[in-house]
């Protein structure tokens, strides 16, 4: 469930970090002038850890960590495979040996919680994604990125809602993936998101906040995703109209609320209904994942 994460670390000594043998910290240097910048980094697994020395607009040390939690647990090459609780506390058992790093001392910054699945039989992920027209109000973009390949995405205020093909990405990068994996993220980028939770720091995620409120908050966002089912709407009088992109693109808010009702009225008459085939399988992918937790059925 969780993946990306940023955090500043709090009550972490700064000399165990740089005497880690770990940890190699690299500084810039301007070849003009000599002056060395007051940003460190180091990369250990797919993480960045980054000290900036203290200056006018910052009293102390700051240090922050951030990378995938799960691409370090498979040595900071992919996340494409299964990361349930077992996985995760094995990773933060192993930072906190290895950096003297403990969930108490991660003040969140950044959070990304998703799950992969493979999608229902019969339909391709890329059928999928072209059938997600909006995200609330937003219509989705798609998105080019050399490192990540290709996605659609939609930008909030607090959180970006982001869906593609991890297969596909993964293929390109030399792995053999045999089975389509579609990936639904929520990248957290306002704390905000999360404080109205009591989340500060990933010890509350952990012991307050717990994973089935995390599959919770995908299933949610994903239940905000206007879905156009080409299966339920087959052979309908509303069919070429709410196939179109930009018809859901041009409305108000008013008509939209009042066409997003009547395509959901549809979709839930369908007894094939994708996209709640969909839902059921995040839950039957936390299942496997959290086998222990209830899951919060209602959304």
């Amino acid at each position: 469930m969780i993946d990306f994460i940023k955090f500043q670390l709090k009550n972490t000594p700064v000399d165990n970090l740089q005497a880690s043998p770990y940890l190699e910290f690299k500084t810039v240097v301007s070849t003009d002038t000599g002056e060395i910048s007051d940003i460190k980094y180091a990369y250990y697994k797919g993480l960045k850890f980054t000290m900036i020395e203290p200056n006018r607009n910052n009293s102390g040390m700051r240090i922050t960590v951030e990378g995938s939690l799960h691409k370090y647990w498979n040595d900071g090459n992919h996340n494409f495979n299964d990361f349930g609780k077992k996985e995760i506390l094995e990773v933060l058992q192993e930072l906190e040996v290895k950096f003297g790093i403990t969930p108490i001392n991660y003040v969140l910054k950044q959070l990304e919680l998703g799950l992969n699945i493979n999608p229902p039989i019969n339909y391709s992920t890329k059928t999928i994604l072209n059938s997600c027209f909006l995200h609330r109000t937003k219509p989705f973009k798609s998105i080019y990125v050399r490192d990540e390949g290709e996605y659609i995405q939609v930008y909030h205020q607090q959180y970006i809602v982001k869906i593609y093909n991890k297969r596909k990405h993964y293929v390109k990068k030399g792995y053999d993936i045999d089975k389509e994996i579609l990936r639904f993220e929520i990248k957290i980028t306002r704390m905000r998101y999360l404080h109205k939770y009591n989340i500060y720091t990933l010890r509350d995620l952990l012991n307050v906040f717990d994973f089935s409120q995390c599959l919770y908050l995908v299933r949610k966002e994903w239940d905000n995703v206007l879905f156009y089912d080409f299966e339920a709407l087959k052979n309908n009088k509303k069919e070429s109209l709410y196939s179109n992109p930009n018809f859901w693109g041009n409305l108000n808010y008013g008509k939209l609320k009042y066409h997003r009702n009547n395509l959901n009225k549809i979709v839930n008459k369908s007894p094939k209904n994708i996209k709640k085939s969909i839902d059921d399988l995040f839950i039957e992918k936390f299942r496997d994942l959290f086998p222990e937790m209830d899951v919060i059925i209602s959304i």
